[in-house]
């Protein structure tokens, strides 16, 4: 039984998250997703993704954190429609808000889809990750290989830069 301070959607039926969904007695994704969706898909529809992406999470966080970031296009200061969208298509929050983070740290494109989603995820926050992860993929090394090496570049002194004068005296 619901508690009795629990404010449903009268759409959906969902528990509604905060007084702006209390006043209009609609969640986020029945009042106002469709207005918002950069790429034009209807918040159904990306709900309908992304059930079917969790029914099939292995190897899916791509696509659970490229649908996450559609879902906050314009609405990045708002959490609780992601919250939302997490609860609409039955994964945590957290995990979510994680494959978005990686998914925004590696654009379509810049991603090296023969290392794993974890690859890239050890090194997201990194300014030379796009190189990092592309010597993963031409040496073909696990992640704990790629995270030895890219720990021992970092553990490396600076190489200084010589000057034609210094570098002729060092002869």
């Amino acid at each position: 039984m619901p508690a009795k301070h629990e404010v449903r959607c009268l759409k959906c039926r969902r528990v509604l998250l905060n007084d702006v969904e209390r006043a209009a007695l609609r969640c986020f994704g029945c009042r106002d997703m469709p207005k918002v969706q950069g790429a034009g898909e209807q918040w159904e529809e990306l709900i309908d993704r992304g059930q079917q992406a969790v029914k099939r999470l292995s190897g899916n966080q791509w696509e659970l954190g490229d649908l996450a970031i559609q879902v906050v296009i314009g609405r990045e200061s708002d959490r609780s429609v992601l919250e939302d969208y997490a609860g609409r298509i039955g994964i945590e929050h957290d995990a979510l808000l994680e494959f978005a983070r990686v998914a925004r740290a590696f654009p379509k494109d810049t991603r090296q889809l023969s290392r794993s989603f974890e690859h890239h995820r050890a090194i997201a926050t990194r300014e030379d990750r796009f190189t990092w992860i592309k010597r993963a993929s031409d040496e073909k090394w696990s992640r704990t290989q790629m995270l030895e090496h890219v720990r021992a570049s970092d553990m490396e002194p600076p190489r200084q830069k010589w000057t034609a004068d210094q570098a002729a005296r060092a002869e």
